[in-house]
């Protein structure tokens, strides 16, 4: 069936590159259709939309494209079920998100991964994913001219796939199509100091072979989110430090941690660089930060927990670091199985190896909530993180097979078209 798709499939060429134009385009677009957006600049305030159509999306050459995305989301995709959409070759800078990507609406949740790659955003929000598959690779994010903004160039929360936290985990080999997760792969991020991705309600994510220059990334707990991510696999990164020993902060970024974890599990291996950053300027900074934020937060759908407690009585928090989904029995403190929202975990330690780090534990520090406990008391070195590998793990296939592949919407180049279509 792909076969034919891609022998059949035609090449559309926007008019321009005019949002009125691209939705034309692939409006007049089949499944296996490439939609070639010509070279030029031009501003997006509405959006357009590729609703369940399998197709190419891509800018007629690598830097030629430059889309000022002031609409939320700039392209709005929604997963095929047979061909991997695909989205390319474009820079981008402007107030909005430039891609939502929504799983296919269906009780199996049949989708084909999006793949997204050879994008440059410049200080400007890139991709919020509400599936939990893709591939986000070869991307580059600056965020040099807005240093104190929240780019978020990926913010991974599916909130909609309720079944994450009530299923084991798919982390490395157990994901056995390679779309059971969200993978983000050999992107350069540059001076992006607040969440240039954020693993979030639901969410699967696996990190790997990414460059973080002065930038720093995060995720949720069941705190001010509803659920909280589910795991993530953060490993053969590299992190880079700049510090130019000024004692002023004019060069030296104000990087306030290279990871920010609030919940879920995960596997943290393997990376360059992730430590613990010093400077004349800002002080001592942790690699690793965690946190139990609703100890002391009045927000979200378990606020003050264990207020008026304190040595962990209330012990584990919903969801929380070393959380995840194992045997389907877990309590909470409270001796709950659920939430208002879904399963509340059982342990799932969080492993970590292979890193000169050790993590620090750090309370919200507001007074939102009277006699708080503290983190310190819900997560412990060697009940909720372990410092070793974790047993029968393997990291999954790289590069992702769906960047090699020809034909159904891989990455490679498109078929040759059989016929050829100019739109205006």
């Amino acid at each position: 069936m792909l076969g034919a798709a891609a022998a059949q499939a035609a090449t559309i060429t926007a008019g321009s590159c005019s949002e009125s134009a691209v939705a034309a385009a692939i409006a007049s677009a089949v499944r296996g259709d490439t939609v070639v957006v010509p070279d030029g600049s031009c501003t997006w305030t509405t959006g357009i939309a590729i609703n369940g159509k399998g197709i190419v999306l891509q800018g007629a050459s690598a830097n030629g494209v430059r889309i000022t995305n002031n609409a939320t989301y700039g392209i709005s995709v929604t997963e095929d079920t047979i061909f991997h959409t695909e989205i390319k070759q474009f820079v981008v800078n402007g107030s909005g998100t430039f891609i939502l990507m929504r799983p296919h609406a269906s009780p199996n949740d049949d989708g084909k991964a999006i793949l997204i790659h050879h994008l440059a955003f410049v200080d400007t929000r890139g991709i919020r994913a509400e599936a939990n598959r893709g591939v986000i690779y070869l991307n580059t994010v600056d965020g040099s001219n807005t240093l104190n903004a929240n780019l978020e160039f990926v913010q991974c929360k599916p909130l909609s796939l309720t079944n994450s936290w009530r299923t084991p985990s798919t982390m490395g080999t157990n994901d056995t199509t390679g779309e059971s997760n969200l993978y983000v792969e050999d992107n350069t991020f540059t001076k992006v100091l607040q969440s240039v991705m954020d693993f979030d309600d639901n969410c699967r994510m696996v990190i790997r072979r990414n460059t973080f220059t002065n930038s720093a990334t995060g995720s949720h707990g069941a705190d001010t989110s509803s659920v909280g991510g589910r795991h993530f696999e953060m490993y053969d990164n590299t992190f880079v430090f700049s510090n130019y020993g000024d004692c002023t902060g004019t060069q030296t970024m104000n990087v306030p941690f290279f990871y920010f974890l609030r919940g879920g599990t995960g596997v943290i291996a393997d990376n360059v660089g992730f430590q613990n950053m010093s400077s004349c300027a800002w002080g001592n900074k942790p690699a690793l930060n965690m946190t139990v934020m609703n100890l002391q937060r009045n927000a979200g759908p378990n606020a003050c927990w264990g207020a008026g407690t304190s040595g962990g009585a209330r012990y584990p928090a919903p969801r929380q670091i070393g959380r995840g989904y194992v045997t389907g029995t877990g309590v909470d403190g409270m001796g709950r199985t659920n939430d208002a929202f879904t399963y509340v975990g059982d342990s799932e330690p969080l492993y970590i190896w292979n890193q000169n780090v050790t993590p620090a534990l750090s309370d919200y520090g507001s007074n939102d909530c009277s006699s708080p406990d503290t983190t310190s008391n819900y997560i412990k070195a060697g009940r909720d993180y372990i410092l070793g590998v974790k047993p029968g793990y393997a990291k999954y296939q790289y590069p992702h097979p769906l960047r090699s592949g020809s034909g159904g919407g891989s990455a490679g180049t498109p078929a040759a078209p059989t016929n050829l279509r100019i739109t205006s």
